[in-house]
């Protein structure tokens, strides 16, 4: 946890401490818009307005950004997308519980509380396909997608597989 100086933001409509710093929990921006989870479990978002980026309310746990679209956990597990609904990425939330989330460039990915992988959005090369197993954490890119399982090993799955193996995701235990 952090402060940030509301003067890099150039914004005035978020509160902020008597020294003029924003507190927040987790922070992600994508070229001209900006994001920010606060210890209230609120969101806020700033700059280019690339549709609906309001996120109602607060008990949000997690936050994650990329492209035009930024993606959230409530504090009950459930997926909560807004901004640009490019392909269904910000709109086509599966109705479950997660433990994590991912917002790729047209794409999202989401960790079920059973371990399961489970992306939404436009499936470019089999990105929005992952492997069956039992997973910690995702990461939504391009046009790939890459997640931690329990076992500490990375699985990836989408585009990257015909680009060549200097793309594959590295061997062994992290």
């Amino acid at each position: 946890q952090g402060e940030i100086p509301e003067w890099i933001f150039e914004i005035d409509e978020i509160d902020s401490n008597q020294d003029g710093l924003l507190t927040a929990r987790e922070i992600s921006d994508f070229m001209e818009t900006q994001s920010n989870l606060n210890d209230d479990g609120e969101i806020n978002c700033w700059g280019r307005d690339e549709g609906d980026m309001d996120f109602p309310g607060d008990g949000y746990t997690a936050l994650d950004m990329l492209s035009q679209h930024a993606c959230a956990l409530n504090s009950s597990g459930e997926v909560l997308c807004r901004g640009l609904d490019q392909e269904g990425a910000s709109s086509d939330a599966p109705d479950g519980t997660y433990t994590h989330v991912s917002a790729g460039f047209i794409h999202s990915c989401a960790i079920a509380t059973d371990g399961s992988a489970t992306c939404w959005g436009q499936d470019d090369g089999g990105n929005i396909t992952p492997p069956i197993g039992s997973f910690l954490e995702v990461s939504a890119g391009s046009a790939q997608s890459c997640a931690l399982n329990t076992a500490g090993e990375i699985a990836c799955w989408g585009v990257w597989e015909t680009w060549g193996p200097e793309y594959e995701a590295p061997a062994g235990v992290y």
